[in-house]
């Protein structure tokens, strides 16, 4: 009997070497595994949250388009100084401001093809139909960026100053890179 419990304990002492073996070559395999389906079900996830997405962001791109061509139609593609000075003093009038001299200078803009139309405009009236004038601004159907503001107090309890609006235009000649210029005279 003996001798068949050695022959059993052999056996087992065998099983558990050939267990530890087959563990040991199998479980680097099986981790790198595991490691795949974890990564392999995060992507899922995501893709998952991606097409769930979808249609808001599909309203998104159309929001954007219709933004984009709304903006593309306030900027026209020539400056159109005298409808700007109509429309600003149309709007001052119609708030009892008063708008003096008005200086223009014209600039690239940081965006290509767009040229900013900087201007320069006195204006005096009561503070509250100032800030009006100056919230008007926004809702006319010409693209404008109040630069700043400057106010003072005047006679009367009302206000006078200078207000810096910018306007743009699409550039329509097409746009090169600047040539260099040597400098002349003097040493280099």
């Amino acid at each position: 009997m003996k001798l068949q419990e050695q022959d059993m304990l052999s056996a087992i002492g065998i099983i558990l070497i050939g267990t530890l073996l087959a563990a040991k070559l199998l479980l680097p395999g099986l981790q790198a595994a595991q490691a795949k389906q974890v990564s392999l079900n995060t992507e899922i996830a995501t893709l998952q949250q991606d097409v769930a997405s979808r249609p808001a962001e599909e309203a998104r791109a159309k929001k954007l388009q219709a933004d984009y061509e709304k903006l593309r139609d306030s900027l026209p593609d020539n400056e159109g100084f005298d409808e700007v000075l109509s429309d600003l003093q149309e709007a001052a009038r119609l708030l009892s401001v008063t708008t003096g001299r008005i200086s223009r200078s014209v600039q690239p803009s940081t965006i290509e093809g767009v040229t900013a139309v900087n201007l320069e405009i006195q204006i005096a009236g009561s503070y509250p139909r100032v800030q009006a004038f100056v919230q008007t601004i926004s809702n006319l159907p010409r693209a404008y960026t109040t630069q700043g503001i400057t106010l003072n107090g005047s006679a009367g309890g009302g206000v006078d100053g200078t207000l810096k609006l910018t306007t743009y235009k699409r550039d329509t000649t097409p746009v090169t890179a600047p040539t260099s210029v040597a400098p002349t005279g003097g040493q280099p």
